[in-house]
């Protein structure tokens, strides 16, 4: 180990013994803590979701671990990094990769192999432009959808009494999307708009997950399938919805959508962001504002 603009640069050996316990990655982002009683385990700050039973803040480590440089945990990348720059760096690394977020498949893909990917192995959930589904109220998946060159992935969860959408993206993105809940039976349609798009986190959104199947320790919800639908962007009240379109069968549809101005020319009578109708007959539309404060 030597110095270099008073940084420390780790030599292999010392940094193959400075890896979290949960996903194995270098203890090179904060908060870096002690999750076991004889001090030998460490999670680092991207597993810092995760709950454990001991977790202490390995502070005297975080104050050594600024003046140290670290690799890239992406095998193909050669960056070296001061404790400050990692997690930027990694969120935007061309060589980052990813474990397929769907259901039997454990292949892990390159950033710029996801979409062909998807077209390969899964491309019955691969949408391009805008995405439709049928049949919303027994729908349950992972999906992902291309637009503009930018990549989607769309997660769908649903319990006796909610549904649950998140759309995320895999790269910065500053657009929103909008949900529109539609039947062929009612002239009708229910309209969510500005919802926000979050950044992809296959820790967090993981299909396995969803369904209970997931075996990582590094996932934040693999014990607690709960909480997934608890912080999904936009979610829908099942009895709300199904006295709207009577139980009839209702199609959705995602468009990835600019984000709008401060002040919109559209009439708020007619669209309000987190709308949902609640009784609707010929004469009449009561409406009740959704508010969630929680987002994946």
């Amino acid at each position: 180990m030597y110095t270099m603009e008073n940084k420390y640069i780790l030599t292999e050996d010392i940094v193959s013994l400075l890896k979290c316990s949960l996903c194995d990655h270098f203890l090179s982002v904060s908060p870096v803590s002690i999750i076991s009683d004889d001090g030998l385990k460490y999670k680092c700050g991207r597993c810092h979701p995760i709950r454990t039973h001991v977790e202490t803040r390995a502070i005297m480590y975080e104050n050594l671990a600024k003046y140290m440089t670290f690799p890239c945990i992406y095998k193909d990348c050669d960056k070296k990094l001061n404790w400050h720059q990692v997690k930027d760096h990694e969120s935007k690394c061309p060589h980052r990769t990813l474990m397929c977020p769907r259901l039997n498949c454990e292949d892990v893909i390159g950033i710029n192999s996801f979409v062909s990917h998807f077209k390969e192995k899964h491309k019955d959930v691969y949408h391009s432009e805008k995405f439709m589904v049928e049949d919303v109220y027994n729908y349950h998946s992972l999906d992902l959808l291309e637009k503009d060159g930018k990549v989607f992935v769309i997660i769908f969860d649903y319990d006796d009494v909610r549904y649950g959408i998140s759309v995320c993206s895999l790269e910065p993105d500053d657009r929103q999307y909008e949900l529109i809940l539609d039947s062929e039976n009612r002239k009708l349609a229910i309209v969510f708009t500005e919802q926000d798009i979050v950044p992809f986190d296959e820790k967090t959104h993981c299909f396995k997950c969803v369904t209970g199947s997931c075996k990582s320790e590094s996932h934040v919800y693999r014990y607690y399938k709960k909480g997934i639908l608890k912080r999904m962007t936009t979610k829908l009240d099942r009895d709300c919805v199904k006295r709207t379109f009577g139980g009839r069968h209702m199609n959705h549809t995602i468009n990835i959508v600019d984000a709008k101005p401060e002040e919109d020319d559209l009439d708020d009578d007619l669209i309000v962001k987190d709308m949902v109708i609640d009784e609707v007959d010929d004469e009449e539309d009561d409406a009740e504002l959704v508010k969630e404060e929680e987002i994946i």
